[in-house]
């Protein structure tokens, strides 16, 4: 997976399996249209009710679109814990106004988000 940056856009590229489990090759995020970007080390609860396409290898792989939390979400997550209260450790979470997924979680080491979360204007600690 890669993260391009752009003045006005964040592209994210699933590369070979990835894009196959995702049913997607890429995701293009507008600038104007993130409202918030950020790190969780810590397990976060995903909250994740129906998969709507994708895969959902339990304690393995989420990657696809979901919906949970009264939003459609894009996920793309290794090793989630648990099968109904699902969280995630390492995760890189983009929340989105007026744009077809209200939230994009993908799994990454904290050195690829760096960028992206300094790109987005957000603190980096």
């Amino acid at each position: 997976m890669k993260f391009h940056l752009d003045d006005d856009q964040l592209t994210i590229e699933l590369e070979g399996f990835e894009s196959l489990w995702a049913f997607r090759r890429s995701l293009i995020l507008p600038r104007a249209n993130i409202t918030r970007v950020a790190w969780h080390s810590d397990p976060t609860p995903l909250d994740l009710l129906l998969r709507t396409g994708g895969t959902s290898l339990p304690g393995v792989l989420l990657a696809g679109n979901f919906r949970g939390q009264g939003m459609k979400q894009f996920l793309y997550v290794w090793r989630p814990q648990g099968l109904w209260r699902r969280q995630a450790s390492n995760v890189l979470i983009i929340d989105l106004r007026s744009f077809n997924y209200a939230r994009v979680v993908i799994s990454c080491k904290k050195e690829e988000a760096t960028p992206v979360l300094a790109w987005a204007g957000e603190p980096v600690g």
